[in-house]
């Protein structure tokens, strides 16, 4: 074989193809990696019939949501991103996904399992129960976790291991809310909580940190809620406020780090006060936010809310208990019949108290959680340490006050008379003049009659 110029050009070509094609092959053979859970899956806005599963992945990637109860073959769900199919739900390629599941039943255990390419991410749930049950409701409130990671760490174990039907976070869950190696830290120190039950939580003033609440919005926010919260000017919605209502009891998350004189925040919660006056079967109307009207720490009372009234607007449509945080210490009080309690000991650093306020019944600065148990008569919490050990047992019947507290002490006796200083002699005392006259004339007379002649 002669080889020419133009047979070794067709030699090479033929082999580049080749080479190519083999190339091209084995690519397509080489099944693609499905990107890594970054945070998640865990689940939000748990009600009686519905839940939202929330995930984070390393990279965009669609998911689809299979979920089954306990003892069944499969439920049918939807979700706003793709259609239902049976019992699963579909979201379109990208990093973050919020997928509603609806058509859920009262009081159930489900199994979830999120599906990104060949991985498969699972964790349960259990529905709210219907809004006239008679069972008890249980929860744990903690709030301020921030910096201290082994403190957070020692208090996430001690919650794991008490039954809770879901957890109430008053707020400042990471120090800087822009900070997106922060919120990675919180998801893993919490991942025990937030495998199986879920996490409602209240805005902080250090959500706000570097950020405009975007991301406490994006992971534990509303739904509906913007990617993006715009940083300036008013805010246009009240991002951060919602309420659910779970069995007896109705919670209202509020944003407490806006004006409340006006504005939409105001808006909303004058709605949602009234729309719960004439809500059936409802007991118990419970507010959580972040920095409350009552505090004996060094942040004190929240001026805000006392300037727009919100407190007199809390009694009107009667409010039977406040959660707060901010102050990092436990703090249990009642003002005017209005009982409080202050839980921010989730691993910030702990403040002292600073001006202990009259209407302050129990208070520690301690890393703690707050384990409440709640029926249609009566709300009992148990306050608990990292460490196990218990700050204090309290019981809230009702429209009444806490059964924990001593009963007054008695009034003290009244003090003796005081004794007399005056150096002077009382009248008719026995070294009074006239005393002494009158003894004078009983002798005289005695003598008289001594001298008398006998007959």
């Amino acid at each position: 074989m002669v080889w020419t110029v133009a047979t070794m050009r067709r030699t090479v070509s033929l082999a580049l193809v080749l080479a190519w094609g083999i190339t091209s092959t084995a690519h397509a053979a080489a099944p693609a990696v499905a990107p890594a859970a970054r945070k998640g899956p865990y689940v939000q806005h748990v009600s009686s019939t519905s839940a939202v599963v929330r995930v984070e992945l390393d990279g965009p990637a669609p998911v689809r949501v299979a979920v089954t109860p306990a003892g069944d073959a499969g439920v049918k769900v939807s979700g706003p991103d793709g259609g239902a199919d049976g019992g699963a739900a579909a979201s379109a390629s990208k990093a973050f996904h919020s997928v509603r599941l609806d058509g859920l039943h009262p009081s159930t255990r489900y199994s979830y399992v999120v599906h990104v390419g060949d991985r498969a991410l699972e964790g349960v749930f259990t529905t709210a129960p219907p809004h006239d049950t008679t069972a008890p409701v249980r929860f744990a409130v903690y709030g301020d976790n921030r910096t201290d990671h082994a403190a957070h760490g020692a208090l996430v174990r001690a919650m794991a291991m008490t039954p809770a039907d879901f957890f109430l976070q008053t707020g400042d869950l990471v120090a800087v809310g822009g900070d997106p190696a922060q919120w990675k830290t919180f998801f893993e120190l919490e991942a025990p909580l937030m495998r199986e039950r879920c996490i409602f939580a209240t805005i902080g003033n250090h959500e706000l940190y570097e950020s405009s609440g975007s991301e406490f919005a994006q992971y534990f926010g509303p739904e509906g809620a913007p990617a993006v919260i715009p940083d300036a000017g008013p805010p246009e919605q009240a991002y951060f406020a919602s309420t659910f209502r779970w069995g007896p009891a109705r919670f209202f998350l509020i944003n407490a780090m806006v004006d409340y004189e006006r504005g939409p925040d105001r808006a909303w919660l004058e709605k949602a006060l009234a729309d719960a006056d004439g809500e059936k079967d409802l007991t118990w109307r419970i507010v959580a936010l972040h920095h409350g009207p009552w505090s004996s720490g060094p942040h004190g009372e929240n001026a805000r809310l006392h300037r727009a009234g919100v407190v007199e607007l809390l009694r009107r449509h009667k409010v039977d208990l406040v959660l707060s945080g901010h102050d990092h210490l436990y703090e249990r009080g009642i003002v005017d019949g209005m009982p409080y309690v202050v839980s921010g000991g989730g691993g910030a650093p702990l403040y002292k108290v600073k001006v202990p306020r009259p209407y302050s019944r129990k208070s520690e600065s301690v890393h703690h959680f707050v384990d409440a148990v709640l029926t249609r008569a009566s709300l009992a919490i148990t306050v608990t340490r990292a460490d196990g050990t218990v700050v204090e047992r309290c019981g809230l019947p009702k429209s009444g006050t806490w059964d924990c507290d001593p009963p007054p002490a008695p009034p003290p006796p009244p003090p003796p008379p005081p004794k007399s200083t005056c150096g002077c002699r009382v009248a008719g005392g026995p070294s009074s003049p006239a005393t002494w006259l009158g003894a004078l004339v009983a002798l005289s007379a005695w003598w008289a009659r001594r001298r008398r002649p006998r007959d």
